[in-house]
């Protein structure tokens, strides 16, 4: 059963450039196959639940706020005014989302971008003593937001940047500096919750924004790289 699926520290102060004053801190996690909200100040006994905000998948500390992002992508940012944070809506999801995506926030060049991953519903069987699966990655999409008209605007490309997207941790960096990555690309990993008794492991893969294709991202003769995807070129079915 999953529990804590992410963790982060941020400041509650207004300031541009907080000092980070240990009565400003605060520590916020997911929680549960529901994604509960919570908090907790430093000295604080018991998390407390952020009402007003359901299914927050994904949040984000960035230019000294707070945003999280819930299971329809709609965005949102955290209002510290009052007694107890809460969420506000901030700006909807992008054109097309259904609610069956997942959402992932990164930030790239001090700019606020959002990866949706879009999976096949068709479910993949595996055999019952190795890996089991529900669904698989087929698309990916890559979303900056613009602060001026609060719209998101879709990438082609990602130019020198990778990113790498998981279950609690998202990050990109400048693929030019490590010349085993690829450059344009999204490393993604398996985010599958352990729930209904199946075990997670095979949805791994390099996504290529701009040509659409996933190849495998570990080959060799153990288990693993028996699930990582071949090659394919997927057509945007969006």
């Amino acid at each position: 059963m999953s529990c804590l699926h992410k963790v982060i520290v941020v400041s509650s102060s207004s300031s541009p450039k907080p000092q980070y004053n240990e009565d400003d801190l605060l520590v916020f996690i997911t929680i549960g196959d529901g994604r509960k909200f919570a908090f907790a100040r430093p000295g604080d006994k018991t998390w407390s639940v952020i009402q007003r905000v359901f299914a927050v998948i994904d949040f984000i500390s960035f230019n000294s706020q707070f945003y999280g992002v819930n299971d329809y992508g709609k965005l949102k940012v955290c209002d510290f005014s009052g007694p107890r944070p809460i969420f506000v809506d901030f700006a909807n999801a992008p054109e097309g989302v259904n609610g069956t995506e997942r959402f992932y926030f990164v930030e790239l060049e001090g700019e606020l971008h959002m990866v949706i991953r879009r999976v096949d519903p068709t479910p993949i069987k595996f055999p019952p003593i190795e890996f089991h699966h529900v669904y698989m990655s087929v698309y990916f999409q890559v979303y900056k937001f613009d602060f001026c008209t609060h719209k998101w605007e879709e990438l082609e490309t990602l130019g020198d940047h990778a990113i790498f997207i998981g279950s609690n941790t998202t990050f990109g960096l400048n693929a030019s500096d490590y010349p085993l990555c690829k450059p344009g690309c999204i490393y993604f990993t398996d985010d599958c919750n352990e729930s209904y008794e199946r075990l997670i492991g095979a949805d791994m893969g390099i996504y290529n924004l701009e040509a659409g294709t996933i190849e495998p991202v570990y080959e060799g003769e153990d288990i693993l790289s028996r699930f990582s995807p071949p090659v394919w070129i997927i057509p945007n079915p969006f």
